[in-house]
């Protein structure tokens, strides 16, 4: 079941760009936000999920609203799930594995999923891929 009630968790604002260096130039934010069930912080054995806005659904984009209201957090309060959101910022970046000189830059804030910070965009080396494996990773640890 989910939380319909207030949320017993907390959300932690943290440095995404410690994960990355020069993270903007990735189309990565420097900043990024867990929620943490109580039930996790009181040391409960807790999963993690990571949720990817959509374009132009980053905090630049729109504030908190996809933060605090997509439901991720009803859930995980009830579930023992901590929930990572990790962000992105709009850059002028192009397509670098596409030979059409009409490729569109990276404006709306999107993830990279078409290669406009590396050819190594869809594996684990990739800019983006490889910050999330960090996060992940020291999440897991109990952050």
């Amino acid at each position: 079941p989910r939380n319909n009630g207030v949320l017993n968790g907390k959300f932690i604002e943290f440095n995404q760009g410690e994960f990355l260096m020069n993270s903007s130039a990735y189309g990565m934010s420097d900043t990024a936000w867990i929620y943490v069930p109580k039930s996790c912080s009181d040391g409960a054995i807790c999963k993690l999920h990571i949720t990817y806005h959509g374009c132009q659904q980053s905090h630049e984009k729109i504030g908190d609203k996809y933060i605090k209201n997509t439901g991720y957090n009803r859930w995980a309060d009830t579930n023992n799930i901590i929930i990572l959101y990790p962000q992105t910022v709009a850059t002028n970046a192009m397509d670098s594995t596409s030979t059409d000189r009409e490729s569109i830059p990276n404006v709306n804030g999107c993830w990279d999923w078409v290669g406009w910070y590396g050819s190594d965009f869809d594996v684990k080396s990739g800019k983006q891929s490889s910050a999330m494996k960090k996060m992940m990773d020291r999440i897991t640890s109990g952050f």
